[in-house]
């Protein structure tokens, strides 16, 4: 493809290919000469270079250290397994379950299992407050927050929409899973843009509805993936998980 050597950079929410004069996914940016795409691309592009034999230099990544975490000691219920289980096929996608099934649960035991740099996104400061709570008992380590005037940025880092919107451009190489709270919210205007500039090839989403009144809904395949577990209350409530 190209005897120059190529590079992938990371800068303001998209990846900068430098070496290539074409390569699917991309646009030529007219300024630089060099090919760029989006954040979201990342994974894509560089399964295609490995694909294809192209050696690269990945300068993409700028990850926060993370060590082992411990096993969460919880008992999952079947359907939450069956949950785990199919959204791990690809390691993006949506789960949608009823208020009160265990949404959380779900992805923390995620978090657990992938055992990487992340992000969880929800849409207020009493979500960042509960997950901050929960996240710091289940793995004992310190967890970011960002939003409300705080931010501090650690391995597991818990922001609002707003912040992770305004923070792309200087954090959104740092995490290999994205965690999506009440993710009907992500294909708003300006939400979308989180998971199109963050990197994250790992990508999870939780909600009690994805339909939106927008019909946006529909980009959710192209954002974080499809709905790869979906349960009703009524479902539930004939297996006596939901009185």
């Amino acid at each position: 493809m190209s005897s120059k050597q190529v590079t992938l950079k990371y800068h303001k929410g998209t990846i900068v290919i430098s070496g290539l004069e074409s390569l699917p996914y991309t646009t030529i940016d007219s300024r630089t000469n060099s090919l760029i795409s989006y954040g979201i691309n990342y994974k894509k592009i560089t399964e295609y270079l490995k694909e294809k034999n192209v050696d690269y230099e990945d300068l993409v990544l700028n990850l926060l250290p993370l060590g082992q975490l411990p096993k969460i000691k919880v008992k999952l219920r079947d359907y939450q397994k069956e949950a785990i289980k199919s959204w791990s096929q690809e390691k993006m996608g949506s789960i949608v379950l009823p208020t009160g099934a265990g949404k959380t649960i779900i992805g923390l035991k995620i978090i657990e299992m992938i055992n990487s740099p992340t992000l969880i996104v929800v849409p207020t400061l009493d979500l960042i407050k509960q997950w901050t709570q929960i996240l710091s008992q289940s793995f004992n380590i310190e967890i970011g927050n960002i939003g409300g005037g705080t931010e501090n940025i650690q391995a597991i880092t818990v922001s609002t929409y707003d912040s992770a919107y305004i923070k792309a451009p200087s954090i959104g190489n740092k995490f290999l899973l994205i965690v999506f709270d009440e993710v009907h919210h992500l294909p708003a205007p300006s939400y979308r843009l989180i998971a199109e500039t963050y990197i994250a090839p790992f990508r999870l989403g939780l909600t009690a509805t994805l339909e939106r009144e927008d019909h946006l809904d529909a980009d959710f395949p192209y954002l974080i993936g499809k709905t790869t577990f979906r349960i009703t209350a009524n479902e539930l409530a004939k297996n006596n998980y939901l009185a």
